[in-house]
């Protein structure tokens, strides 16, 4: 199979979205996408006077970087350029993004946050995945759960746990037509280092009809240690010995597992997929995995998880095993 990507990523400094208005902050990131993005006819296409003037008419109306975001990234997203988003400060995905691309360092920037990833529809968050070990998994909450308030001021995935007066969180949320009350400590990690953590507490293996099943939830395959600690549980806790069969998780999280992922799992690399990228000025380069032999390789059943949250480098991962069966 080969596939192209385009690759693009939008990405503002702490300091600009800190101290631009957004019509500033607008303007810059319409010039930076309007010069990076590719092919031209795109560029041709989106980035019209007319356009500019409709989003910009918009983004003096916002009051906060959530509602520029909510302006800004349908424009983005309607350009069906792969990694095109953009991320300001009050977005908690902004942090894991500073330590991927800018600090390059898996533990920081830290920020207090809950393990989780929301939603938003209409004026409500809501529960889209819980990090397993984490203070959101540990009350209870849900996919699928309202959040309402945080401290009785309505809820924000990134705002409600950063207020530097608050030492003590109540969160509300309603199930089922249900509220419920539950206290709760943030904690002050990167959310990189904890996507990573979550799939360590992960590995599990538990009994049904008899037969023992092992879990996995691949969060993240954007660090070297989310590669290590995979290989790690494969190896230590839920090897064919221990297991009849393995579940392989990799909904939600973020991307960047590639062909090394696969590994555990095939005697060679035979039968893995192609990629090409192709560069701005139109050339494209195929990308094909070193060959190589894998020993100690699973053959026992696995089942993979996938849903609309898998991206990027993990779509790849779904691809193969749905290729091989």
């Amino acid at each position: 199979m080969k596939k192209i990507f385009y690759f693009v990523i939008l990405f503002l400094s702490h300091d600009l979205l800190a101290e631009s208005k957004f019509e500033s902050a607008f303007k810059n990131v319409w010039n930076e996408s309007k010069q990076q993005i590719y092919p031209e006819a795109l560029v041709e296409k989106y980035f019209t006077d007319e356009n500019k003037s409709v989003l910009l008419r918009d983004i003096k109306k916002v009051d906060s970087w959530y509602s520029f975001e909510r302006i800004l990234n349908p424009f983005l997203l309607s350009l069906n350029v792969s990694h095109t988003y953009f991320y300001s400060v009050e977005n908690e995905d902004y942090y894991f993004m500073r330590s991927l691309f800018t600090s390059k360092d898996l533990m920081n920037p830290k920020i207090y946050h809950i393990g989780m990833q929301t939603k938003k529809d209409g004026d409500y968050f809501y529960v889209r995945t819980t990090l397993e070990g984490y203070p959101a998994s540990r009350i209870g909450l849900r996919r699928g759960d309202k959040l309402l308030s945080v401290n009785q001021k309505p809820f924000h995935p990134y705002l409600s746990f950063n207020e530097p007066s608050s030492k003590a969180y109540k969160i509300k949320f309603e199930r089922n037509n249900k509220i419920f009350k539950k206290s709760i400590k943030p904690i002050f990690e990167s959310p990189h280092w904890s996507f990573v953590n979550a799939s360590i507490n992960s590995a599990k293996v538990f009994s049904i009809n008899k037969k023992k099943i092992g879990y996995y939830h691949l969060w993240t395959g954007t660090h070297p240690s989310a590669l290590e600690e995979f290989k790690k549980a494969l190896s230590n806790k839920l090897t064919p010995k221990n297991t009849d069969g393995l579940i392989i998780d990799l909904r939600d999280g973020f991307g960047g597992a590639w062909w090394a992922y696969l590994d555990p799992f095939f005697v060679n690399r035979t039968s893995y997929f192609e990629a090409t990228i192709r560069n701005k000025s139109g050339e494209d380069k195929v990308l094909s995995p070193p060959q190589q032999i894998n020993k100690d390789v699973y053959t026992k059943p696995i089942v993979i998880i996938s849903n609309e949250g898998v991206r990027s480098g993990k779509e790849s991962l779904v691809y193969q095993f749905k290729k091989t069966k």
